[in-house]
Parts: structure tokens; sequence; C-alpha cells
């Protein structure tokens, strides 16, 4: 399986380091589930709020790539941001 990863941070509260983090843990999970991650397939979006999908520019771009065909890649992997 190949995988993109989606990071986020949203507010104060959060570190910009929330991201590597983020990155970190999908890489992992990716490897524990024998998933390849595709580095051009890895994005992630500053210190943008999570109630609307449409300020998340990153995001957007993987649902776009996601339905065009052949599909890019078959698994996303995001983790929930914590303060």
């Amino acid at each position: 399986m190949r995988c993109a990863i989606y990071a986020r941070y949203s507010s104060d509260l959060q570190r910009e380091s929330s991201i590597d983090d983020q990155i970190r843990k999908c890489r992992k999970y990716a490897g524990l589930k024998g998933w390849s991650v595709l580095e051009g397939y890895i994005r992630s979006d500053n210190a943008v709020s999570g109630a609307a999908l449409a300020p998340r520019t990153a995001l957007n771009s993987l649902i776009a790539d996601a339905k065009r065909k052949p599909r890019p890649f078959d698994r996303l992997c995001w983790t929930i941001p914590h303060g």
C-alpha cells in the first residue's frame, strides 16, 4: 500500500513541531502496517483551524490527488493534533 500523510496544527497551544511529531507518528504507523510512505505526498497545513475544510489547502490538494485516475496513493494517514 502506498501512503500519503497529512498533518495540521491550529492554535497558539500547539507548536510548529507538532507537524513533525504528527508526520513521525504517521511514518511509524505506516511502517507497522507495511505501507510505503510517498515522500511527495506528505502535506501539512500550518496554523489552520480544523473547523472548516475550505482553508485547509494541503488537505484539499490530497483530496484532489486521490480523485485522479490512477490514484497516486492508496491510504491517507493523519493524527489528531494535541496542544
